[in-house]
This record gives C-alpha cells, structure tokens and sequence, in this order.
C-alpha cells in the first residue's frame, strides 16, 4: 500500500527504535550498577557494625550461679557454692568490686573462665551480679542481702577466688575483719584497694605493668605486701600509732619512701597505707 502523500505522517524510521533500544539497556546497566555499589556498602556496613560491636560489647551470658529467692533459716548448715562468669577474649581491663562481711579470702589461681569463687560458708548466702562499664566487664560480689542463717559453727566464711591471666585487674575490696591472702604474682594488677576492720592481709605482686596502684585503708591490722627485688615503689603512709619495716626503702620524707632509682624505671608499683594501730610490711621476694 503506498504511503498516504501527507506531509504531517512520516514512515518509521529503523534507527529510532535502535536508539531507544540502546537508552533502556543503558539506563538498565546504570541501574544495576548502582543497586550493586548499594548492597555493597550495606553489607559493609554490617559487617564492620558487628566487628565494633563484638569487639566492644561484653555479652552477660551463661554466669553459672544460683542465686534464690528466699533462704530458709529454719536448719543451720554449711553450703558450698561455685560463682562464674565466662571467659571474655576481647575483655583487657575488668573490674572487681567485693563487699562482704567478715571472711577469709584466698585469691592465687588461675582459671580458664573470665572470674570464678568458691564459698563455703555456714550462715550467709553470697551473690555474682554482672554489669559493665563502656568496655570495662564489671563483676560485683557480695551478700545476698541480709538473710543468714543461724550456725552451730562459728568457723568464718571462705572465699576461694580465681582470675584469667589476660586481662589487667582493678580489685576492689570491703570487709569487715578479715584473712586476705593473696598471691597476685601471675596476674597483670592495674590496682587493688582494700578498706575493712581489724585485717590480716598478705599480699605478693608481680611486676608487669607500668603502673600498680595498692592502698590499704584499716585499723588494727597486720598488713604484709611482698614486690619483686627489682620492682621499683614508693610509699605513702599516713598512719598513727602504727609501726613499719620497709627494707631496701629510702626514707623521702615523713610520710614517703622509695626504692633507688625509682623515678627512672619503666614499671612502678604505687603503695597507700591509711590507719591506726597497725603494722605495716613490704618485703621484696
């Protein structure tokens, strides 16, 4: 059929269609293009979100310890009570707050968990409760409550603690008259601050940190701490009608006293002694 001799209608012209062919195949390509670049940042962005998080975060999770609601206090008897917290490999500073009343503890073996301590008593119930500060895990061990229970021993409770190696520690320490023995020889002590009643304490430190700060805060008590021969320390006492035997220490002053050559070494340990009527020792091993 001939075309109609209509100067307003032009036949079809092949190149169009090829030209808008070409425009969605690459309007198409761009399209894809750019919906790749998207997932790409996304799965990105998750991946490094849950790398901060896993690095950052400390997960509160399987802490193996029984904690009841009520005490029975009609029969006296001994329990014996296992507390852990599990390992945390991204944990490098954690932080142990203890308040109990009086108790003899015994801190000087390792664990493969993050925390754990062994209880025997015969009138308390004691409780690990898990917090955190920032990065820093937090483990807060103390009396579950006030309940006790009456007890034909009068034997002290006990309290076997153990740590993890790699982290650095920061121990806290609240109690009433107390045995505190612990052998911190294998541990990283970032600091140990003690504060009770009338205490027996022996302490033995290693020497891995640039700074350990230990200050001890207590009345009537036989206070013994024991550094490295080459550990570089000073004292700061502020006490009365108390008496000390620091060997191997330079008097500073009236209230100080260091090893030789203590401002030029790398590692320092820092030790406070606060009270009255006690007896202060630092020996070196």
């Amino acid at each position: 059929m001939d075309t109609p001799d209509n100067p307003g209608i032009k036949p079809p012209n092949p190149n169009d269609a090829k030209k808008a062919k070409g425009s969605f195949a690459k309007r198409n390509t761009w399209l894809i293009v750019v919906l790749a670049v998207v997932l790409l940042i996304s799965g990105g962005s998750w991946y490094i979100y849950t790398k901060v998080r896993r690095l950052t975060q400390y997960h509160h999770q399987n802490i193996t310890i029984k904690q009841p609601d009520s005490v029975d206090t009609s029969l006296p008897y001994e329990t014996d009570e296992l507390f852990t917290t599990p390992n945390d490999p991204y944990a490098s500073i954690v932080r142990v707050n203890i308040e109990a009343g009086a108790i003899n503890y015994k801190l000087k073996d390792t664990t493969g968990d993050l925390f754990s301590v062994n209880t025997i008593t015969s009138g308390h119930r004691y409780r690990l409760d898990v917090d955190r500060e920032g990065t820093v895990p937090v483990l807060n061990f103390k009396l579950y409550g006030n309940k006790s229970r009456t007890s034909y021993n009068k034997t002290p409770d006990s309290a076997n603690i153990r740590l993890n190696v790699k982290p650095q520690w920061e121990l806290n320490v609240k109690t009433g008259g107390s045995n505190f023995e612990a052998d911190l020889s294998k541990f990283k002590i970032r600091s140990l601050k003690f504060e009770g009643g009338a205490a027996v304490c022996k302490v033995r430190l290693g020497n891995y940190l640039s700074t350990t700060k230990i200050s001890f805060s207590t009345g009537a008590s036989d206070i013994t701490i024991e550094i490295p021969k080459d550990a570089a320390c000073h004292i700061h006492l502020t006490s009365s009608l108390s008496s000390n035997t620091f060997d191997g220490f330079i008097k500073k002053g009236e209230t100080e006293y260091e090893t030789h050559g203590f401002d030029s070494s790398k590692n320092k340990i820092l030790i406070e002694f606060t009270g009255a009527i006690s007896d202060y020792k630092v020996n070196r091993y």
